[in-house]
């Protein structure tokens, strides 16, 4: 495979809660997301997905707006709506220097060796960010430095 592959760097959140929506022949905007604008709760990331059954979305929301989040998800009173919140969850974030899907190929190897579940993954055009639990970070930091070469300090909070 040769030597590990550099990258610009690597960050670990805070805890937060993370929360699954699906709602067959439903729109998540005005069902989901305009609860939450209402209620002030930021999301501190969205996968959105739309298929033939209908959309899909994970977000996180910070720790301290669990609760809040979770009144909101409860208190729908769409029964076709399906919803669930899992914490703690946490976001590692990688910075490759140049796009590849073997970077990306890596990265899910890396995990999937290390048996850390990826509950949604997104990328943008300088980040790979992996959704896991919390309480798993520090093992999928570790299986990333068994293949990834970090220079410079790593950004992480406890929270």
């Amino acid at each position: 495979m040769g030597g590990k592959i550099p990258m610009e760097g690597v960050n670990i959140s805070p805890k937060m809660a993370r929360v699954s929506v699906f709602h067959p022949g439903g729109d998540l905007t005005s069902g989901f997301l305009h609860p939450l604008v209402q209620d002030r709760i930021n999301l501190k990331l969205l996968v959105s997905e739309e298929g033939g059954e209908g959309p899909r979305l994970s977000c996180c929301v910070a720790a301290s707006d669990g609760s809040r989040t979770r009144s909101l998800v409860d208190s729908d009173p769409d029964p076709a709506k399906q919803a669930e919140m899992h914490e703690p969850a946490g976001l590692i974030s990688i910075f490759p220097l140049r796009s590849s899907l073997r970077t990306l190929g890596l990265a899910l190897m890396a995990l999937a060796e290390a048996r850390v579940p990826i509950y949604a993954f997104c990328s943008s055009l300088s980040a790979l960010t992996f959704v896991i639990d919390h309480d798993r970070l520090q093992d999928a930091l570790a299986a990333f430095e068994s293949c990834f070469d970090f220079p410079g300090e790593r950004s992480a909070e406890s929270g």
